[in-house]
C-alpha cells in the first residue's frame, strides 16, 4: 500500500499482519560504560543529494 493511500485510510490490521514490531521486554539488561576523555574540535560536514533542503 502507498504511503499517501494509508494516510487517507489507514488499514491497521493489514500494516499489523505484514510489519511485525518486536516487543521488548524490560527484563534486557544492558551493559553500558561511560568514557570521558579531553575535549575534541570536530568540523561539521553537509551532504546535499539535490541542493539544500528548503522548508
Amino acid at each position: 500500500m502507498a504511503p499517501g493511500r494509508f494516510r487517507r485510510a489507514p488499514n491497521w490490521q493489514i500494516w499489523s499482519a505484514v510489519f511485525v514490531v518486536p516487543h521488548f521486554s524490560r527484563g534486557i539488561v544492558m551493559q553500558i560504560r561511560i568514557v570521558e576523555f579531553q575535549p575534541t574540535r570536530v568540523a561539521p560536514l553537509s551532504h546535499y543529494c539535490s541542493g539544500p533542503v528548503k522548508y
